[in-house]
């Protein structure tokens, strides 16, 4: 009876293992955009991209870079396990597996001053083109994405701190780029070596909102595709070639729908539709 048990745990613990998204793929990059509230306002934006596996204290890590290209020395160190992710001094800097009211403590490392943080809120949502755990601190509206890191970029203590912050302005998974809370542009990964400042106008409109029948889009940029998934994250159908200006939605039942629009230059947006 024992060793099934064992053999059960083992199993489960493995079931949750495999089902965590991971963070640091080596086709992820992160644009994010900085703002200094000094004498004058200033923003710029600030890329970070996984380089190859480093050795360190007899684990092995993830060569975290910044800046405009993955040339030189690493900005930071991480390598994850079943939902945490560890800096190089072994510090806990992603904690998936917080629940409501359990209180996180940013590593000594992080450029942050208000170290603990309560966690308000533990919910799965789709977000960037998955069904993801969403945690959400009572901190500054910070909140941690599963498999992308925070709301103000997978190196989220680089600019916390006077009068600077950082928000993710745009999320690239190797495929698509997302964009962040709040942007209407994203500064594109262009998928060679290195990262450009590329400004794509993403702007995009779908109405009415909500709808029973007919849906319009207006955008400026090509439309390749719509991808439909439920409130689950379920893909409920695909529009390929999409050729009008509407789209038929009364074969829908009433309720919350993410239209995942993919343009033709790989760039990819997703809007909350509501169907009445």
């Amino acid at each position: 009876m024992k060793k099934i048990t064992l053999i059960i745990i083992l199993l489960l613990s493995s079931f949750i293992a495999k089902s965590q998204i991971s963070m640091l793929d080596s086709n992820y990059v992160w644009a994010n955009q900085w703002c200094c509230y000094f004498e004058d306002f200033d923003c710029g934006y600030v890329y970070n991209s996984i380089g190859g596996d480093t050795l360190l204290n007899g684990d092995v890590y993830k060569k975290i870079y910044g800046f405009s290209s993955p040339i030189g020395y690493p900005s930071a160190f991480l390598r994850e396990d079943s939902g945490f992710v560890y800096n190089e001094n072994e510090e806990v800097y992603y904690n998936f597996h917080l629940q409501v009211g359990d209180t996180f403590t940013f590593p000594q490392s992080a450029m942050i001053s208000y170290l603990n943080v309560i966690v308000d809120s533990v919910t799965t949502e789709f977000i960037f083109g998955q069904t993801r755990k969403v945690i959400k601190f009572d901190f500054l509206n910070m909140e941690w994405i599963e498999g992308v890191g925070s709301t103000t970029g997978l190196l989220y203590g680089d600019v916390w701190y006077w009068d600077c912050n950082q928000y993710l302005n745009c999320f690239f998974d190797g495929i698509d780029s997302y964009l962040g809370e709040g942007f209407d542009t994203c500064q594109i990964y262009n998928g060679t070596i290195g990262v450009k400042t590329l400004t794509e106008d993403l702007k995009i409109e779908l109405y009415p909102n909500p709808t029973r029948d007919l849906l319009t889009i207006s955008s400026k940029k090509n439309v390749n595709s719509i991808t439909v998934f439920n409130s689950l994250g379920v893909m409920i159908k695909q529009i390929n070639n999409r050729s009008t200006a509407e789209i038929d939605v009364k074969d829908l039942l009433s309720g919350l729908y993410f239209f995942q629009i993919h343009f033709d230059d790989k760039t990819t947006v997703t809007k909350k539709i509501v169907v009445q």
